[in-house]
């Protein structure tokens, strides 16, 4: 198995896990990084009733603030996207007041802040539920999920689509079977949609994919034949217009694995692959990697009763390039995993302990190989010499040759291209630099600024305070 031979250079590493939340029931249903560099992430809280949450940390995973919305009975966050104007956008579902049986779907905008700057409900009269929204070329958007109206009918793929303002222009609904829900949508790089989900009737629940334009006019339908239970979690287009889908099926019993489906952007199938190792193997989420490849964020549960964390890397052809999995002695479902700005991934849901109830969850992995450079000489931040010229050290680590490494001194570069004073002599560091410079008297900023071959510009900086011996006094 691929896995087996990479053990040994593993692309990533675990960096650290959190949680978050109170004596009650906390769940994560998504999470993003922002323009901001910092992970937002939204589910709800369960206390005496239910409350939207919503969760901002730094990079590190520290709390920068968090805040319910306690306006109605019951109410919780199944996405939450960023928009184009600098704020946030949630979709989920709310019921206004207890004895108010009817549950509609939401869409709220916040602030950056959290403040709240609209909310409008969709539905009718039973139960209709929004699961995921993505932003339209001009500002609007579309969300889909499931409505349930009347409750003599059966439950319906449904698709909204709304302007800036959050007034309704146009929704459709498909349900030519017993049950049908929509799980995710994504834009095409062509201007349309296609949401996926499943169809379920006597014959089992079978995967269901649609495309539609922004006016909800149908453009193809392609439901599954699968015999049994295939549901579509998660969406995701690729760099050459083709699309993946991502979910889980039953092979037989209570065996499940995850799959992978690709398909053109016009419904024709190019590939499909399974995933699983034990008894019960599902993928709930994907994204897209900085080197055009993809991370799916799944569970798997083999004879016990707790469930484990996944992340697993594939190329676009689904071959399988990284997995690891997250074990404790907890029950942990995975909602949603993005790569983070420094090309680490972050993997969400919610996780429960028997003597902490349920809590979000957030595992972040490190890529083990980023580029990075650290100084040995000096090794403080600040040191001081008698002399003008000063030898520094400083080791880069870097999965792949850099392309060059310059050491600049007060903002102008003294030794370009640094390659040249690369000294192997440094054996415990991959790409030692060790180089003489020039100093001026008083403070001087001393810098190495390394360029490696994904394009990315790394740098470490060192403050040198040059006093000549005849100023000093003893």
């Amino acid at each position: 198995m691929i896995i087996n031979s990479l053990i040994a250079f593993p692309q990533y590493r675990q960096d650290w896990a959190k949680q978050f939340g109170g004596d009650k029931a906390d769940y994560a249903y998504t999470g993003i990084q922002d323009s901001e560099g910092r992970f937002v992430f939204a589910g709800k809280v369960v206390k005496k009733q239910t409350d939207t949450w919503v969760l901002v940390t730094d990079s590190k995973g520290n709390e920068i603030w968090g805040k319910t919305y306690e306006d109605s009975y019951i109410s919780g966050a199944n996405q939450i996207i960023e928009t184009s104007d600098g704020n946030y956008m949630l979709a989920g579902f709310v019921q206004k007041k207890k004895r108010d049986r009817n549950l509609n779907g939401y869409l709220m905008k916040i602030s950056k802040q959290g403040k709240p700057l609209w909310q409008k409900r969709f539905g009718g009269d039973f139960e209709d539920v929004l699961t995921d929204v993505v932003e339209t070329a001009d500002g609007g958007f579309v969300a889909v999920g499931y409505s349930f109206s009347n409750p003599d009918e059966e439950k319906s793929f449904w698709v909204i689509s709304v302007e800036k303002s959050g007034n309704l222009k146009k929704e459709i609904q498909f349900g030519d079977t017993d049950e049908d829900c929509a799980n995710a949508v994504i834009r095409t790089s062509d201007g349309n949609f296609i949401a996926g989900g499943y169809a379920f009737s006597g014959a089992g629940k079978n995967m269901r994919l649609i495309k539609f334009t922004q006016d909800c006019e149908v453009l193809w339908d392609m439901p599954s034949e699968y015999e049994d239970i295939r549901e579509i979690h998660d969406l995701i287009e690729l760099n050459d217009s083709s699309v993946v889908a991502v979910g889980t099926e039953r092979v037989k019993g209570f065996d499940y694995d995850g799959f992978m489906l690709r398909f053109k952007n016009n419904g024709d199938t190019i590939s499909s692959r399974k995933f699983g190792y034990g008894a019960w193997d599902e993928i709930t989420c994907c994204a897209k990697t900085f080197d055009g490849n993809l991370v799916f964020g799944g569970f798997e549960k083999a004879g016990s009763d707790f469930s484990d964390f996944w992340m697993r890397k594939v190329s676009y052809e689904g071959k399988e390039l990284y997995f690891d999995t997250y074990r404790r002695s907890s029950i942990d479902f995975p909602e949603a995993i993005f790569e983070a700005s420094d090309n680490g991934i972050i993997l969400t849901g919610h996780t429960w302990h028997i003597e902490q109830g349920w809590d979000y969850a957030v595992l972040k992995y490190k890529d083990a190989n980023k580029t990075d450079v650290r100084f040995r000489k000096p090794e403080p931040l600040i040191a001081t010499t008698p002399t003008s010229k000063f030898e520094i050290k400083a080791c880069i680590t870097s999965f792949t040759e850099p392309l060059r490494a310059d050491v600049i001194v007060n903002g102008i570069i003294q030794v370009a291209d640094a390659y040249s004073s690369f000294s192997m002599s440094e054996s415990d560091c991959m790409f030692p630099v060790i180089t003489e410079i020039k100093l001026k008297p008083g403070l001087n900023k001393v810098t190495v600024a390394v360029k490696d071959k994904r394009g990315n510009i790394v740098t470490s900086d060192r403050t040198v305070y040059y006093i000549p011996s005849s100023e000093m006094s003893w």
